[in-house]
């Protein structure tokens, strides 16, 4: 990347020490790739005319004014304005006909779930709240509100919508397969501090769909991950040659 080139080994060594090189190598490479993007100049003046509007700017001068205040020249106002059109447009060019596959990979993942959760550390109060619970001497809810150790707490135990994607995998996997309304028994996952002991019911389930939204998704998933594949490639470079010279210098 010819935007690197302005870098010297000691400025690379110390945003890699400090991990700044990292983002830095990621914005500009996105960067690079966007500003590459040709729109339609109908759709370039609508994504102008919709950010305009956004930010209540009416006409030249307040433009002008605004550019001042933020500091930003004309071209770097343009570049902010369709960055988002341009994403999506560069995803549907070049990774649109792999989202249904990345889909299926990621279905389980995916899925939306509404689920009730009361969460203790002390496996005793566990059964005795899911024995409370199951004799419907106590709602489930009022239980949560009383006695789980989670942030669940402060909404009544009352978790989503939400997919199971950064869910505990064991959290996951119970929620996956119970039935709607039914309470599972405790279960046990561990903790930094100690096990933790759960008791969950699922609410509401729905499984994720492969529409225009979830096919856009995918596809940005996609690029980011070609995006990393490619910092990969060129921090490797950097570093190489860094221990190449290092070589060279003890010669």
């Amino acid at each position: 990347m010819k935007q690197l080139n302005c870098l010297s080994k000691e400025s690379i060594k110390l945003l890699n020490n400090n991990n700044l090189l990292r983002p830095l190598i990621k914005s500009e490479y996105i960067k690079e790739v966007l500003e590459n993007v040709i729109l339609e100049k109908k759709i370039e003046e609508q994504a102008i005319t919709k950010f305009l509007t956004e930010y209540r700017i009416n006409n030249k001068d307040e433009l002008k004014e605004w550019l001042e205040k933020e500091n930003l020249t004309e071209s770097k106002f343009r570049y902010i304005a369709l960055a988002n059109k341009r994403f999506e447009h560069h995803c549907k060019e070049n990774y649109w006909h792999q989202a249904e596959g990345r889909f299926l990979e990621r279905k389980n993942k995916l899925d939306i779930y509404v689920y009730s959760l009361i969460r203790v550390k002390d496996v005793n109060k566990a059964k005795e709240l899911y024995i409370r619970l199951i004799s419907k001497e106590d709602n489930f809810d009022d239980l949560a509100a009383i006695h789980s150790e989670g942030f669940e707490k402060k909404t009544r135990g009352i978790l989503g919508p939400t997919s199971l994607e950064k869910a505990h995998p064991q959290l996951a996997e119970t929620v996956r397969v119970a039935k709607v309304g039914e309470i599972q028994p405790p279960f046990s996952i561990n903790d930094p501090k100690g096990k933790i002991y759960m008791i969950i019911r699922v609410e509401y389930y729905e499984a994720a769909k492969l529409d225009e939204v979830m096919k856009e998704k995918m596809a940005g998933e996609i690029f980011d991950q070609e995006i990393e594949s490619e910092i990969d490639s060129i921090i490797q470079d950097l570093m190489d040659k860094e221990t190449s010279n290092k070589i060279e210098g003890k010669k």
